[in-house]
């Protein structure tokens, strides 16, 4: 056996490839996956620990007051009507609901459209309020609009007659000062549709976050959030490239391909989940 037979070399001296008609070693792919780990903890642990530190420093700081959660109580109505997304209707009749929670969990196991609104007040005369404010919303199923102020500013999917379904998309969207009253007054509303095919335990606003603030506050969260699936998305293309390699010395073994597609697949799902590769999908 030459020397160009041999393959990359396991730690501990064992070749990975012998040549094409030689068997691996005893004890290489044990050896192998085990180096995999060890790759994966030093490309994961990084970004695992990162938003843990930052959002602790956070917890000590007063930024904390200037974004507030969402999450609770919602009042919600089935149908569809856009003249409930103005911040003059009259909502009050309207059932009260809990989100994140699906409203299928909640009395509304059959329904496929719905609105969401929520009143909020802030103070304007502080400082940080003269800064740009934002709405981080979390996975809604299966597709929906957003309103502030009676104005369309985003949305996730598409509603019906050509319904879109997207599935962990998390978004962050501006809200402009122009949808506040004078008295600090803001309407949220949301317009969401769920398809059939989620099934009747499902729809509506089902896992957060939910956060309003100061939109630069909100992007470094969503941000932090992001560094653990993009850790995982770096890992899986490097596996999905170390089996096309493997697949190029040893083209006999038909799995290499297919496992490749399938991780770089997860990949590329994955990255569109965060909020850098959401935003790019939506100017796509």
């Amino acid at each position: 056996m030459s020397e160009n037979d041999i393959g990359t070399v396991w730690p501990g001296g064992k070749p990975v490839l012998q040549a094409l008609d030689g068997p691996l070693p005893r004890g290489a792919f044990l050896e192998g996956r085990g180096h995999h780990w060890k790759l994966a903890w030093l490309v994961l642990m990084p970004t695992v620990l990162a938003p843990l530190l930052v959002l602790a420093q956070e917890a000590r700081s007063p930024i904390l007051k200037r974004v507030i959660s969402l999450e609770g109580e919602w009042r919600c109505h089935p149908g569809d009507n856009l003249s409930w997304a103005s911040p003059s209707y009259d909502d009050s009749s309207w059932s009260r609901i809990q989100a994140p929670l699906a409203w299928g969990r909640q009395g509304y196991s059959s329904l496929t459209k719905g609105w969401y609104r929520k009143t909020l007040f802030f103070d304007e005369s502080k400082q940080h309020s003269k800064r740009e404010l934002g709405i981080w919303i979390g996975d809604v199923r299966s597709a929906y609009e957003l309103y502030t102020g009676g104005e369309l500013v985003g949305a996730v999917g598409r509603l019906p007659p050509d319904g879109v379904m997207e599935f962990d998309r998390y978004r962050l969207f501006s809200v402009p000062r122009s949808a506040a009253s004078e008295d600090g007054k803001l309407v949220l509303a949301l317009r969401v549709w769920c398809s059939p095919a989620e099934g009747r335990n499902s729809g509506g606003l089902v896992a957060g976050p939910l956060q309003f603030g100061e939109i630069e506050l909100l992007s470094r969260r969503a941000a932090l959030s992001d560094l653990p699936r993009i850790g995982l998305v770096i890992f899986l293309v490097l596996m999905a490239a170390q089996h096309l390699l493997l697949y190029r010395r040893r083209p006999y073994e038909q799995a290499h391909p297919w496992l490749s597609i399938f991780l770089f697949t997860a990949a590329v799902y994955l990255f569109l989940t965060t909020s850098g590769g959401s935003s790019w999908a939506t100017s796509s």
